[in-house]
């Protein structure tokens, strides 16, 4: 039999969200679900790295992610918004809880909050508004890439 390889799909490069509708899309999260995709914001963390994420990795550089899928440990420097969320987050915790204890439904958050937002839309006659969480990853990754002078 002949093996003949099966060629790659090229895929397109990751969509960052812009400004405007992730201020609409975090407008509709609200507490700790809200505080979940800020982080990923302002970090470029996987999913499972937030929720990984404890008391102890927010260190005086930054948020240290140290379980990744790559096994590459980096460091997120200070924003003031990832500051703010962090203190908030870490209050009344020990350094090594989890900053997202037992807290698993941040897609079902994101779902619900965009059928609410495109529900508005709509009637408004709105294009509506599609966003994945991993978007923030790669709106982070975005603005890095667009920053720095080497690329």
């Amino acid at each position: 039999m002949l093996e003949v390889p099966i060629p790659k799909i090229e895929r397109g490069l990751p969509k960052p969200i812009d400004e405007d509708v992730q201020n609409i899309v975090l407008t509709k999260l609200n507490g700790v679900r809200r505080d979940f995709y800020l982080i990923m914001k302002n970090t470029g963390a996987r999913p499972s790295e937030v929720k990984r994420l404890r008391v102890s990795d927010g260190w005086k550089e930054g948020v240290a992610i140290t379980k990744t899928k790559t096994s590459t440990p980096r460091i997120a420097p200070w924003t003031d918004e990832l500051r703010k969320v962090w203190k908030r987050l870490a209050s009344g915790k020990n350094q090594s809880d989890f900053i997202f204890e037992g807290q698993n439904n941040f897609r079902s958050a994101m779902d619900r909050a965009l059928r609410s937002i495109n529900k508005e839309r709509k009637g408004k006659r709105q294009p509506a508004i599609h966003v994945t969480p991993y978007q923030f990853r790669h709106t982070f990754a975005t603005k890095i890439y667009n920053l720095s002078p080497i690329f």
